[in-house]
Parts: C-alpha cells; structure tokens; sequence
C-alpha cells in the first residue's frame, strides 16, 4: 500500500512538473510571437509612411512640373505673340516701303535730298526689321530649345518617379504578403493557443478528478486498513479466549482426574492399613503428595501412578 501511494504521488508530482514546462514553454512562444508582430506592425507603418511620404514628393514634383512648364507655355505664348507682332509690323513695313516706293516712282522730278532722305529712312528701317526679325528668331528658336530640355527633364523625373513608385508599390505588396502571413501564423497560434487551454481546462479536471480518486482511494485504503487492524485484533482476541477456555477446560479437568485419584488413593489407604505397614507408610507418603499436587499444579503437570500389588484398580 505505501509503495502504491509513493508511485501515485510521483506520477502526480511528475506530471505537474510536465505541464509546468509545457506552460512555460507555451508562455515563451506567445511572447515571442507578440514581439514578432509588434516589430512587424512598426514596419509595415514605418513602410507606409515612406510610401506616403514617395508619393507626396512625387504630386510636389508632378505638381512643379506642371507649374513650370505652364510658366515656360506662357513665356513660349508671350514670345510667339511678340513674333507675331513683330511679324506683323514687317509686313507693315514692307508695305509702307512698297508705297513709298510707288510714291518716288510717281514723283521722278522730286528734289534730290529729299530722295536720298527717303531712302536712307527706308534702309535704316528695313535694316531694323531684320535685325528685330533675326532676334525674334533666335528668341524662338530658344524657347523651343528650353522646352524641349523641360519636357525632357519632366519625362526624366516622371520614369525615374514612376520607378520609385512601382519600387515602393512592390515592396509594399511584399510588406503586405508578410504581414498576411504573420497574422495568419497569429491566427493558427490563437487557434493552437485555444485548444492547448481547453486541452489544459480538460486535463486539469480529469487531474482533479484523478486527485479526488486518489483521496477516496486513500480513505477507503485507511479504512479497509482499520478493518483489518480490527479483524486481527478479533481474531487475537477470539484465539486468546480459546486458548484461555481450552486452558480452564484442561485445568479443570487434570482438578477433577487429581481429585479422583485422591479419592482413591484414600479408598486404597483405609482398605490396606490393618495388613501392611508398608502399605501404610506409601500411603501416608502418597496423601502427602496428593496434599501437595494443588500446589504444584501447572499446565504440564502430570498426576503419578501408583503401583500396589494388592489394591485393585478403580474404574
């Protein structure tokens, strides 16, 4: 029985110890898993953040662009518009040219300086007409050549922007893979979690259970035990009254066997006294022993025969 409660009580003890270290075991797996997720959940905002802040710059700079190239169409707008005035203004002063020319045609008698007046106004102003034609031209062709480096610059930035963009689209898109994948490893956790403590609730019932047991049993170990204390002790006791009773049965009965044999030891004596005297000396030697057998008496005591030629037996 104290092997049986020794075993028991081990298995109880190794099984806590069991369950302690699964617990503990649990318990740092959680933690880990919720420091993972934190860190994750700091990066996945750090990422969006700097997804945020990419495409910010990039309105700022499709925003500049746009700003800067509407400041070079309206200087392009301006210079072509000048152009055209100043277009415009030739022709006028072609056209004037040509009238004054039919005019000093029409008035060959014309005085001579007032030719040669005309003329030189008229060159001086063509000259002025070409040269403010030539430097509208460059003008132009400036502007355009300006342009055409902004619209390179801006098509430039917008790949190298775009590629940023699809850079940090993708690395967002792997940011949000992950994540899936942490939360549904989070998810299976919680599930595993779940059941490990319903598995936990279970085992710590049937533990309970188990215990309970191990307590009635123990009770009704102790009990059976009292019984059995008692049943030997009755039966002690039983074994002690019958040998106490087969001990008074046999004391008395060697009383009533030494009685008898007083008796007849004094029926002996008072028939052989008058014939002989050493009948009466064994006599008196054997009444003195018989006096003396109660005191004597033990359960090994045997009562002596004695042996007389002449006296008969007495049945």
């Amino acid at each position: 029985m104290g092997e049986r409660r020794r075993s028991s009580a081990v298995a109880v003890v190794h099984r806590k110890k069991k369950w302690n270290s699964i617990l503990n075991a649990f318990f740092t797996l959680t933690t880990n898993l919720i420091k993972d997720r934190k860190l994750l959940e700091g990066r996945v905002r750090l990422l969006q953040g700097v997804v945020r802040k990419s495409e910010m710059e990039h309105k700022v700079q499709s925003l500049r662009g746009e700003f800067l190239l509407g400041l070079k169409e309206r200087d392009a707008f301006l210079y072509k518009r000048r152009y055209e005035d100043i277009i415009h203004e030739l022709d006028g002063v072609s056209e004037l040219r040509e009238h004054q020319d039919l005019q000093c045609s029409d008035q060959p008698n014309a005085s001579n300086p007032l030719i040669s007046k005309g003329e030189s106004s008229s060159l001086n102003t063509g000259h002025e007409v070409e040269t403010e034609k030539r430097q509208s031209s460059e003008d132009v062709s400036a502007l355009l050549a300006e342009k055409t480096f902004i619209w390179n610059q801006y098509n430039k930035m917008e790949a190298e922007l775009s590629e940023k963009l699809r850079s940090k689209d993708h690395e967002v898109k792997e940011a949000n893979g992950k994540v899936s994948i942490l939360l549904n490893r989070v998810e299976e956790l919680e599930k595993s979690n779940q059941n490990l403590r319903n598995d936990l609730a279970n085992i710590q019932s049937s533990s309970e259970q188990k215990d309970d047991e191990i307590s009635r049993l123990k009770k009704e170990i102790q009990h059976l035990k009292s019984r059995q204390d008692l049943a030997a002790t009755a039966q002690l006791l039983s074994s002690c009254r019958a040998n106490s009773a087969a001990f008074s049965r046999k004391t008395s009965k060697d009383d009533r066997s030494a009685d008898q044999k007083i008796r007849q030891v004094k029926k002996e004596t008072k028939c052989t006294e008058n014939s002989h005297g050493s009948s009466k000396r064994m006599a008196a030697e054997v009444i003195n022993v018989g006096d003396d057998i109660p005191k004597l008496f033990t359960s090994s005591f045997k009562v002596p025969k004695l042996k007389s030629s002449s006296t008969p037996h007495l049945v």
